[in-house]
C-alpha cells in the first residue's frame, strides 16, 4: 500500500476549511447577516449602546462631641452608620418619594415625564404608550393575571399633557409632547423598587480614617440615579441629625431628673446643718468641721459607681426593647461601655461586632432579607448580643461589688468617728453630708449645662460634602468594539457551527485535498466533469456508443489528458510487468468505475497496446451498452461452459470495438454465483490464455461494498484501482472495507477521484499549450 505524505496536514486542514466556507457560503452569509442583525437589535433593546455609569455623593463625618465636650455615650461607628444607609426603611422612603415603582425602558424617565406619582393601588405590570398618527393609546399587560395589551387609556396626542389612571398620575415633559414616540414603562411593587436600589447601590467608607462615606449608584437612566443618590444622602443626613437630637434629648431628660434629686438632697442637708448650728452654736470640732479627704473621695466614688450601674441597667433595658433593625447601634454602645470600664472581653467583642456589621452591610446590598445567609448573619448578631449582655451583667455585678466594698469602708470610718462626743459627731456628719450633696449637685449641674449647650448646637456630625452629578453617557469606541466583536463571534458561530458539525460527521470527499485528508491511499488522478463533457459527443456509424467515452477521440480537452495521465502512472507502476492485469472497482454502485474502466481501456489502446476490457460484473454488466455491443454470450458463458478451454473457444466470444487495439469481453448471461465463478481455476486459466493475446487486461468488477467478487481474484491481478465519486463515496467506509480483507491494501495501486471539481486554470493552460 502507498501512503500519502502527512507533512502538509495543516495546509490540508486550512484548504479544506476554505473550500468548506466557499461551498456553504450560500448558507453561512445569510445566516451570519440575520444573526448579526438580531444581535445588534437585541443589544439596542437591552441598552448595551447606553453604557451603565455611576453617580456618587460624598458624605463627611465630624465629631460634635469635641465641640460640646458632652459625652452622650451613644455614638455610632462610621461603619455601623454605613449599614444604616442601606436600611430598607430609609430606602423605602426614598423609593416612595421618587415613585421608583415606575421605571422606563431604554429612555430616561425625565425625557418622558416632568413629574409622576404612583400609589399602592396602581396595577402592577408593563405599559406601552403607542403613538399612531395624531392619536395615542396606552396598553397594559400582566402575564401573571393573563392580561395582554389591554387598552387602559387613549386620546389625541394634542391633549397629552397629563394623564390620570388608577393609582398613577403622569405629567408629560414638554419635549415629549412636542415629539412623542412609543415608550414602554413598568410599574412594580415598592419592595421590588427597593431591591432595584439595593442591586445598584454601593456604600464605601474611606480607609484608614473612616470619616468619609461615599454613596454610589449605577444605572443607565442618568438623571434618575443622580436624584436617587442625592435623595438618599439628604435623607440620611436628616435622619442622622434627628436621631442625634433625640438621643441628646433623652440624656437631657435623665440629667434633669438627676439634677432635681441632687438639688433636693443638697437643700435637705443644708437645712439639717443650719438647724443643728442654730440649736448648738458653740459646738464645733476642729477635726469634724472639715471631713477627711478619704471619706469624701469614698462617697464620691460610691456615687459614681451607682451612676455606672444605672447606666448599665439602662443599656440592658434598651437592649431588651430594641428591634432587630436597631440592634447593631445599641450593641456598639454596650461594647463601648465595656471598653470604657476595662472589661477584658471588650476587644474581642468589638472585633466580632465589626465583622458581623460588615457582613450585614454586604447582605443588605447583595441579598434579600429572606436569604438564608442574611438570616444566618442576623442570628449571629443576636448570639453576639447575648454574649455582650452577659459581659455587661458581669461588669454590673463587679460594679455593685465595688460599691458595696466602698460602703463598708465608709461605715468603718463612721464607726471610728463614733467615739467623738455625740453632738460633735452629729455636726461632723451633717457637714460631711452637705458637702457631699453639694459636690454631687455641682457635678450634675455641670453635665446638665453641657447637655443643654450640645442640644442647642444645630450642627450635626454628618453632612454632604459633594452631591452627585449626572453622568455624561457617551458610548466609547471600546464598548462598540466589544459589542460588535461579541456579535461577530456569535454570528460566525451560528453560521459556521452547523457547517462544521455536518463536516465533522461527513466522510465524503469533495476535493482532492479532502480525499488526501481522509484516506492514506494514493490519489492517482482526478477526473473532472464540466459542460459538454457531460453530454454525448462520441457516436459511430456501427451502433449507439455511450456518451461517457470521453477519451474515444482526440478532442484535446482537459478530461482526455487526465485519462492519459492516469495511463502513464499505471504503466510506470507496472513497468516490470510484461502482461499487465488491472482490476477496476469501487465501494458502491454509481461511483463511475465502469466509466473509468472504459475510458482507461481506450487510452491504453491508443498507446498501441493490445488491450482487453473484461466486464466482470456478471450480475449487472454495462460495458456492452457503453460500446454498443451484445451482452451475451460473454464471461459468464465461458465460465459456465463445461468444454475444455483453449485459445479458440476463449477468443471466439471476444468482440472488437470501434477503437483500434481494444477488444471487449462482455459480462454474458446474468448469474447468481458470480463470486464462485471468478474464484475458480477456470477463470484463472482463462486469464492466462487471454494474456497470451493482450498486453493489458482491464477488468470491471462489482463494488466492494456490495459483493466480494473483486476480493476473490486479487491473486490473478497485479493492481487494483478504486474509483471514488466526489461528494458521494463515504471514505471512512472505504478505508474500513479495504482493511477488512488481508492483503488487499497492498494490491490497491491508488484511487481515481471521479467527478472532481473542474479546475479552470489547468484547462486553459492546456489549451494555451495545445494551440
Amino acid at each position: 500500500m502507498t501512503f500519502r505524505n502527512t507533512g502538509n496536514q495543516n495546509k490540508f486542514q486550512l484548504d479544506h476549511f476554505i473550500h468548506l466556507v466557499r461551498r456553504y457560503l450560500w448558507f453561512i452569509l445569510p445566516l451570519f447577516t440575520v444573526v448579526m442583525a438580531l444581535w445588534v437589535f437585541f443589544a439596542y433593546k437591552m441598552g448595551a449602546f447606553t453604557p451603565e455609569l455611576e453617580a456618587t455623593a460624598i458624605l463627611r463625618f465630624d465629631d460634635p462631641q469635641n465641640l460640646s465636650a458632652v459625652d452622650d455615650r451613644v455614638g455610632y461607628e462610621v461603619e455601623s452608620r454605613a449599614v444604616l444607609v442601606k436600611s430598607r426603611t430609609l430606602l423605602e422612603e426614598v423609593a416612595r418619594k421618587l415613585s421608583l415603582q415606575l421605571l422606563t425602558n431604554r429612555v430616561s424617565r425625565e425625557e418622558v415625564f416632568d413629574s409622576l406619582r404612583v400609589g399602592i393601588e396602581a396595577p402592577l405590570g408593563k405599559y406601552q404608550i403607542d403613538i399612531s398618527g395624531s392619536d395615542y393609546k396606552i396598553f397594559y399587560s400582566n402575564s401573571n393575571a393573563g392580561i395582554r395589551n389591554r387598552v387602559v387609556a387613549k386620546g389625541a396626542v394634542a391633549d397629552l399633557d397629563s394623564l390620570v389612571m388608577p393609582g398613577v398620575y403622569l405629567s408629560f415633559a414638554q419635549r415629549y409632547r412636542e415629539d412623542p414616540y412609543t415608550v414602554q414603562f413598568t410599574i412594580m411593587r415598592l419592595r421590588d423598587a427597593v431591591d432595584y436600589i439595593l442591586t445598584n447601590l454601593d456604600v464605601n467608607v474611606s480607609e484608614p480614617v473612616g470619616s468619609v462615606l461615599s454613596i454610589t449608584m449605577a444605572g443607565q437612566d442618568y438623571p434618575l440615579i443622580k436624584r436617587v443618590v442625592n435623595t438618599i444622602a439628604n435623607d440620611f443626613v436628616r435622619e442622622n441629625s434627628s436621631s442625634k437630637k433625640g438621643r441628646r434629648g433623652e440624656i437631657l431628660t435623665v440629667l434633669e431628673k438627676q439634677l432635681e434629686i441632687a438639688k433636693g438632697e443638697m437643700k435637705e442637708a443644708e437645712r439639717a446643718l443650719q438647724n443643728f448650728r442654730n440649736q448648738n452654736p458653740t459646738v464645733g470640732l476642729p477635726d469634724a468641721t472639715m471631713p477627711p479627704s478619704v471619706l469624701s473621695d469614698l462617697q464620691e466614688n460610691e456615687a459614681a459607681l451607682s451612676s455606672y450601674i444605672n447606666q448599665a441597667n439602662s443599656l440592658m433595658e434598651r437592649y431588651r426593647n430594641t428591634s432587630s433593625r436597631e440592634l447593631l447601634p445599641i450593641l456598639s454602645e454596650m461594647v463601648a461601655f465595656l471598653a470604657s470600664h476595662g472589661a477584658g472581653t471588650a476587644p474581642g467583642l468589638q472585633s466580632e461586632l465589626n465583622y458581623l456589621s460588615e457582613q450585614e452591610r454586604i447582605f443588605q446590598r447583595e441579598y434579600s432579607p429572606s436569604h438564608p445567609l442574611a438570616i444566618e448573619n442576623r442570628n449571629k448578631i443576636r448570639d453576639l448580643g447575648s454574649k455582650i449582655s452577659s459581659a455587661l451583667n458581669t461588669l454590673t455585678s463587679d460594679l455593685a461589688r465595688r460599691r458595696d466594698e466602698n460602703a463598708r469602708r465608709i461605715n468603718s470610718i463612721h464607726s471610728n468617728l463614733a467615739a467623738l462626743p455625740a453632738q460633735e459627731i452629729e455636726y461632723a456628719n451633717l457637714t460631711r453630708q452637705y458637702e457631699v450633696n453639694a459636690e454631687i449637685y455641682a457635678t450634675v449641674l455641670s453635665r446638665y449645662n453641657e447637655a443643654k449647650i450640645a442640644k442647642n448646637i444645630e450642627m450635626g456630625d454628618v453632612y454632604v460634602l459633594d452631591y452627585a452629578v449626572e453622568p455624561e453617557g457617551v458610548v466609547d469606541f471600546r464598548t462598540l468594539i466589544m459589542i460588535f466583536g461579541a456579535g461577530f463571534l456569535f454570528s460566525m458561530t451560528a453560521g459556521l457551527g452547523p457547517v462544521l458539525t455536518i463536516d465533522h460527521f461527513d466522510r465524503k470527499a469533495r476535493t482532492e485535498k479532502d480525499l488526501q485528508r481522509l484516506t492514506p491511499l494514493l490519489l492517482l488522478e482526478s477526473i473532472p466533469v464540466k459542460g459538454k463533457w457531460e453530454q454525448g459527443i462520441n457516436t459511430t456509424e456501427g451502433g449507439e456508443i455511450d456518451s461517457k467515452l470521453m477519451a474515444a477521440d482526440y478532442s484535446h480537452n482537459y478530461v482526455d489528458e487526465t485519462y492519459r495521465s492516469l495511463r502513464a502512472k499505471i504503466l510506470l507502476s507496472l513497468f516490470e510487468e510484461k502482461r499487465k492485469r488491472i482490476l477496476i472497482t469501487s465501494l458502491n454502485m454509481g461511483e463511475g468505475k465502469s466509466f473509468t474502466a472504459s475510458n482507461l481501456a481506450i487510452t491504453m489502446a491508443q498507446q498501441n497496446l493490445s488491450t482487453l476490457l473484461v466486464d466482470g460484473d456478471m450480475r449487472r454488466g454495462t460495458q456492452h451498452r457503453t460500446f454498443g455491443l451484445d451482452k451475451k454470450p460473454g464471461l459468464s458463458n465461458i465460465l459456465m461452459d463445461r468444454k475444455e478451454l483453449d485459445r479458440t473457444n476463449c477468443t471466439n466470444l471476444l468482440r472488437p470495438s470501434h477503437i483500434s487495439n481494444l477488444s471487449i469481453l462482455s459480462s454474458g448471461v446474468s448469474v447468481p454465483n458470480s463470486a464462485e465463478l471468478l474464484n475458480s481455476s477456470r477463470f484463472r486459466l482463462l486469464l492466462d490464455l487471454l494474456g497470451e493475446h493482450f498486453e493489458v487486461i482491464i477488468m470491471d468488477t462489482p463494488p466492494l461494498g456490495v459483493t466480494t467478487d473483486a476480493v476473490g481474484v486479487q491473486n490473478s491481478f497485479h493492481k487494483y484501482i478504486v474509483v471514488v465519486r466526489a461528494g458521494y463515496t463515504n471514505i471512512a467506509h472505504l478505508n474500513r472495507k479495504v482493511g477488512e480483507y488481508p492483503g488487499l491494501r497492498k494490491k490497491v495501486l491508488g484511487l481515481v477521484f471521479n467527478g472532481a471539481p473542474y479546475r479552470r486554470s489547468p484547462y486553459y493552460q492546456y489549451n494555451s499549450y495545445r494551440y
